[in-house]
């Protein structure tokens, strides 16, 4: 059996966890949409100078 203290334990181990983790996940979806933005002013600088 677990003890009450032991679970509440786990349990802040999995938040603190899982809270680091959509911190990763949301800078990581930042980078990309940071790089996605580049890509797009690169080939808007393309397409410009093409014309």
């Amino acid at each position: 059996m677990c003890s009450s203290f032991e679970l509440g334990e786990l349990f802040l181990f999995w938040v603190l966890g899982s809270r680091e983790l959509s911190y990763q996940l949301s800078a990581i979806s930042f980078q990309l949409s940071a790089i996605s933005f580049q890509l797009s002013a690169i080939s808007f600088q393309l397409s410009a100078i093409s014309y």
